[in-house]
């Protein structure tokens, strides 16, 4: 199988002395190392295609230096995209689609300007705490409908623990919006955002109709447990959310813990749990899957969106 690569327009490339030694997708940063000849020795070549014969994934092999392995490695890391639509190994597909996904996901928070701690007021902050509440909260709404689907006693164990740990997580976020100073009859009282309730429907749907979308979805939007630069990265914007002083640092410290606790259990990785029934994913096949991630990234940003116009609690 030919495959014809180009750069993905997600990516920043980061030079030195006129070669590529990484890139930046926003929501992280790779640098090639010891790979650098090798990878600029390839991109020198782009346009020669590259045949793909196997199934196998790139990401987590040691690295061989042929072009072909080169170029699936890049696309495997959201660097390239496919210059036209062709028939793809699932796991190379299921890589590139998590990384361009999660960079997508960060451009739009960028485009919302709530992808840093100086944007937020109290009122965004606390609101953007009580959708975190409500998402995490109505994760039986689509997890239900997920567990009708056609899935191994294995994969059907993994949803099931995946439920247990939202539903105490919920209870978690529901002590830190006590801790902000709200009261349980405000909580009780305030319900999803329309955008919110929007969103969830949609993954409750989704559930039911896709479930490999849903299982991409929600590995996207999760935090990814096996990106170090990532980590370190949303632990340095929790520290600006604390030192605003905008509500109370114990409460900021139960959803930080949140995050730190879903890494911990693997939840950006959920995708990986589930076997794609064939090796190869088809043209038309892929197109809906990014179809249904773009419309899902579109509705965060609708409820992003609405947060900006908050003005009380």
């Amino acid at each position: 199988m030919a495959l014809r690569f180009e750069f993905s327009s997600l990516c920043l490339p980061i030079l030195k002395d006129d070669q590529i030694i990484g890139f930046n997708s926003g929501w992280r940063t790779i640098h090639f190392k010891n790979a650098v000849n090798s990878i600029n020795e390839t991109l020198q070549q782009i346009n020669q295609p590259a045949e793909i014969n196997n199934a196998k994934s790139h990401t987590d092999q040691a690295f061989s230096a042929k072009h072909d392995d080169i170029l699936l490695y890049l696309y495997e890391l959201g660097f390239l995209e496919l210059k036209e639509a062709q028939s793809l190994p699932w796991n190379s597909y299921h890589e590139h689609t998590l990384a361009t996904g999660r960079a997508m996901r960060h451009a739009m928070l960028q485009k919302q300007g709530l992808d840093t701690a100086p944007n937020l007021n109290k009122e965004t902050l606390l609101r953007s705490l009580f959708e975190s509440y409500h998402i995490i909260n109505s994760a039986v709404a689509h997890i239900m409908p997920a567990l009708e689907n056609d899935l191994s006693f294995e994969e059907l164990s993994y949803l099931d623990d995946y439920l247990e740990e939202e539903r105490w997580h919920g209870q978690f976020l529901y002590y830190g919006l006590r801790k902000a100073g709200i009261s349980q009859e405000k909580i009780q009282a305030t319900g999803p955002l329309k955008e919110t309730q929007n969103l969830i429907s949609f993954l409750s749907q989704l559930a039911k109709d896709d479930f490999t979308s849903y299982s991409l979805c929600i590995s996207i939007t999760e935090s990814p447990s096996n990106s170090p630069g990532y980590i370190k990265q949303r632990l340095r914007e929790w520290k600006r959310m604390e030192d605003l002083n905008l509500i109370p640092r114990d409460a900021l410290k139960v959803f930080r813990q949140h995050e730190e606790a879903d890494l911990a259990f693997g939840h950006g990785d959920f995708s990986k749990n589930f076997t794609f029934k064939n090796e190869f994913i088809e043209p038309e096949h892929q197109k809906s899957i990014e179809k249904t991630i773009i419309e899902f990234i579109s509705l965060q940003g609708a409820v992003y969106k609405e947060l900006k116009k908050i003005t009380e609690i």
